[in-house]
């Protein structure tokens, strides 16, 4: 049984794809992956308690950004996701047709779209990156109106995320002299290739001597499961039905309330390898039901990671427009519900730009694996190892 403690929820959607294999390229991958866990430290750095993001989503956004920087703006992104300009917008190009493609035994939506002010004029090489390669629609919409911007937005990502977010942005997230907006959407949902039957009560503890009682799923089955002592770390992946493209993973330490040092330890290899794993154990299986939601405000963090100059006047975002523009700020809202029949999580991020001030305009072994202290989790697309979701739950009674 895996004792869930403080939890890291990430779900990672990962797509291997190249011109004619179908599969992004192993640079792509890595790249992501790192971002993905860059992202996941910094967030958590200043959080307590449950959470999750969508590392893809707002990699996506960073990607298109990367397309309309220039000089030491672009290389700061480039920095930020660990790899050129060319490079990301191939692989999105491929894991958005695919993530927008069928998968018939499971739902998943992926979609990207920019909102400009009617009087903002895009360069014609950034739209057609936007239309091309990002496969994203472009609405004109009108920021002097506030109130009905927000709502049009907001009902774009509440049918994008089937109501799971159904605001994004309040009115004065977007009013003047906001130009632009860009905003990826996310939904996942699927059931289990092996339902859960037994869910009963169990401990969990959320830290040193606490323990409460919550309501825990349990089995013993045949997983893609193992250790890795480097870091002192427990993993199982869980089969959804009908498809081998995507997995959650759950991740724990293997010291009862080491979560914590085992993440600060974690590296993108580790994380590659343990997505990778392909060795089957049997596993004694027990998880706690949960459901939780974060509303995340990523500048700061992605300041943090080193991407500062596209928030300031001196930006350079001068293949996106003529026009003197900066990014104002970078929003995630995000949520996610596992229990005895599967996952059901969604995410949109969102991305403002403002006119600069100055110019406004308008053979198996066995195994337990016992969630009763805290635990990663990934829903993972194990082709390209590209994480969709990340978080952590430290109360699986609490959201």
């Amino acid at each position: 049984m895996w004792k869930v403690k403080n939890v890291f929820l990430l779900i990672c959607c990962t797509v291997f794809f190249g011109n004619s294999s179908g599969e992004i390229s192993e640079e792509a991958k890595t790249a992501t992956n790192q971002f993905s866990l860059d992202l996941l430290k910094t967030v958590l750095e200043n959080k307590t308690g449950n959470a999750v993001v969508s590392p893809v989503s707002v990699y996506t956004l960073l990607a298109i950004l990367q397309q309309g920087a220039g000089g030491n703006t672009q290389q700061e992104v480039n920095n930020v996701v660990h790899a050129q300009p060319e490079i990301t917008k191939l692989a999105y190009k491929t894991l958005t047709t695919r993530y927008k493609g069928s998968f018939p035994r499971q739902d998943l939506e992926f979609a990207t779209r920019a909102f400009a002010d009617a009087t903002f004029q895009l360069k014609s090489d950034f739209k057609q990156t936007l239309i091309n390669d990002f496969l994203s629609d472009i609405d004109t919409v009108d920021f002097n109106s506030s109130e009905n911007a927000a709502a049009h937005i907001n009902n774009w990502v509440s049918q994008a995320t089937k109501q799971l977010i159904p605001k994004l942005f309040e009115p004065n997230d977007i009013s003047p002299p906001t130009a632009l907006v860009l905003v990826n959407a996310l939904y996942f949902k699927n059931h289990w290739d092996n339902p859960f039957i037994s869910v009963r009560n169990k401990a969990f503890s959320p830290s040193n001597g606490v323990e409460i009682q919550v309501p825990t799923l349990s089995q013993v089955e045949v997983y893609y499961a193992g250790q890795c002592a480097c870091i002192g770390v427990k993993y199982v992946h869980l089969d959804f039905v009908g498809t081998s493209d995507f997995t959650v993973l759950l991740v724990q330490s293997t010291e009862k309330h080491g979560l914590d040092n085992m993440l600060n330890q974690m590296t993108a290899q580790n994380l590659t390898n343990i997505i990778k794993h392909t060795g089957q154990k049997r596993v004694n299986l027990q998880v706690p039901k949960f459901r939780l939601k974060t509303d995340s405000n990523l500048s700061d963090v992605l300041k943090k990671l080193g991407m500062t100059e596209a928030f300031q006047d001196n930006a350079n975002l001068s293949n996106i427009t003529d026009q003197q523009i900066k990014v104002d700020s970078v929003i995630q809202k995000a949520n996610i519900a596992l229990d005895e029949h599967g996952v059901t999580a969604a995410a949109a991020t969102g991305m403002t730009f403002h006119y600069m001030m100055a110019i406004i305009h308008p053979t198996v072994e066995d195994m337990d694996f016992i969630a009763d202290h805290p635990f990663l989790f990934f829903i993972v697309d194990r082709a390209n190892h590209v994480p969709l979701f990340a978080g952590r739950v430290t109360n699986p009674s609490s959201q």
